[in-house]
């Protein structure tokens, strides 16, 4: 009689299961993050898509934490300039 398999296989690599199911991936590891670096994922995000303008808003608009979400709202938009092409 052969032996029972007794121990677990290794856990695929993030950038493997993300190659696989984009969707499925992203949804879990989003899952995974705590509320402030959603916040701050999302703010990264909104000044990726609204640029500059977006980011000025939310320091002005958003009370107590609209700074760090201008921050990052900056980077957002500092990373898309930086992958147009000129």
């Amino acid at each position: 009689m052969a032996k029972k398999r007794t121990r677990r296989a290794r856990p695929k690599s993030l950038g493997k299961r993300f190659s696989k199911d984009p969707v499925r991936t992203t949804k879990a590891e989003w899952g995974k993050l705590p509320l402030p670096a959603k916040i701050l994922v999302g703010a990264l995000a909104l000044g990726a898509l609204g640029g500059a303008t977006v980011a000025a808003d939310m320091e002005e608009k958003v009370p107590l934490i609209g700074g760090i979400m201008g921050k990052a709202a900056t980077l957002g938009a500092d990373w898309v300039s930086k992958m147009r092409p000129a």
